[in-house]
């Protein structure tokens, strides 16, 4: 459980990419999908929030090529 905030789903790494600080959050958590477009958007993202103040923290799947919906279909915990 990461806590009882408001959470957005960016869907793709370009909307990540771009995804802007909102007044009042105070921490970040970002669920990367683990390929290079989706690494970069997440650091891209996480560095802005990071620039703005808030805490970020970043969840990302051992096995390259995955995400956290894939994991979560499959019953996987990492």
């Amino acid at each position: 459980e990461y806590g009882d905030g408001p959470v957005w789903a960016t869907l793709t790494a370009g909307n990540l990419a771009k995804f802007k600080p909102m007044n009042g959050t105070k921490a970040l958590f970002i669920a990367v999908d683990n390929d290079d477009a989706g690494e970069r958007a997440a650091n891209t993202c996480a560095q802005a929030w990071a620039d703005y103040g808030g805490g970020v923290t970043l969840i990302s799947p051992k096995t390259h090529k995955t995400d956290l919906n894939d994991l979560i279909s499959k019953g996987v915990s990492q």
